[in-house]
C-alpha cells in the first residue's frame, strides 16, 4: 500500500475511489473491462508466462483481482510508469525509495509493482525466487483491500519506519507469502526451472546445495 500522510480513515476510502476510477480509466481507453489481473513484463529475468502460471497456484480470488502487474527491468520504465496515465499515481516520495534501493514492491491504487533491480545481485534462478516472494507479498495487499478490511492498517507507516514490521497488515502479507511460497515449492522450482532446494522465511531465503 501506498502511504500518504493524510488522515487515515479519510485515505482508506479514498485509495479505493481511485483504484475504481483508475479501472473506469484503463476501460474507457483500451475498451477492456479489467476484471483478471493483467501482467506487464519488462524483466528479462522472468517471463510473464512464468508470473501467470505461479499465480494460478493461489486461490482463484488471487486470479482475478482487477490488479495491474508491472514488472521492471530498470529504474527508468518504473519512472515512466509513474508518468504514464494508466500506470502509478505519481509519488515523489516512492520514486526517492525506488532510486535509493529502499523499496523492491508495492501495491496501491489498484497496482502492483515489482523492482527487481533493487535485490541484492545474485543468480537469475535466486531474482526469481525473490521477485515470486514480493509478488504473493504484494498480491496478499490486494487481496487484503478486497476481502479483508479488517487487517487494514489506521494509521499505515512506510517501510524503513519504526512499527513498519509490526503492522497487521505487513505480518499477515509476509506470513502468506512465506506459506505460499514453501507450501508450492515443487511447482514453483517446476514453473522457474529451478532444480535447487529452497526455504523462505519472511522475506529471507535459504538456498540448500
Amino acid at each position: 500500500m501506498i502511504a500518504e500522510k493524510t488522515n487515515a480513515s479519510v485515505k482508506m476510502y479514498l485509495e479505493d475511489d481511485i483504484a475504481r476510477l483508475y479501472k473506469d480509466h484503463f476501460r474507457l481507453i483500451t475498451g477492456v473491462d479489467l476484471k483478471s489481473n493483467l501482467i506487464e513484463n519488462k524483466s528479462s529475468v522472468i517471463s510473464a508466462k512464468e508470473i501467470e502460471k505461479c499465480i494460478q497456484l493461489l486461490h482463484k480470488d488471487y486470479h482475478n483481482l482487477g490488479i495491474r502487474i508491472f514488472v521492471f527491468q530498470n529504474k527508468i520504465q518504473a519512472l515512466l510508469n509513474f508518468l504514464n496515465p494508466l500506470g502509478a499515481p505519481f509519488c515523489l516520495k516512492t520514486i526517492r525509495s525506488i532510486f535509493r534501493k529502499q523499496l523492491v514492491g508495492l501495491n496501491g491504487f489498484g497496482v502492483i509493482h515489482i523492482y527487481p533491480f533493487n535485490y541484492p545481485k545474485g543468480y537469475n534462478q535466486t531474482i526469481k525466487l525473490f521477485i515470486l516472494e514480493t509478488l504473493y507479498h504484494e498480491l496478499r495487499h490486494a487481496y487484503q483491500d478486497e476481502f479483508m478490511t479488517c487487517v487494514k492498517d489506521s494509521k499505515y507507516i512506510d517501510g524503513g519506519q519504526p512499527g513498519y514490521f509490526a503492522q497487521k497488515s505487513e505480518r499477515d502479507a509476509r506470513h502468506f507469502a512465506t506459506r505460499m511460497m514453501n507450501k508450492f515449492h515443487d511447482d514453483i522450482n517446476n514453473i522457474l526451472g529451478i532444480k535447487f532446494k529452497w526455504e523462505t522465511c519472511w522475506g529471507r531465503l535459504e538456498i540448500y546445495k
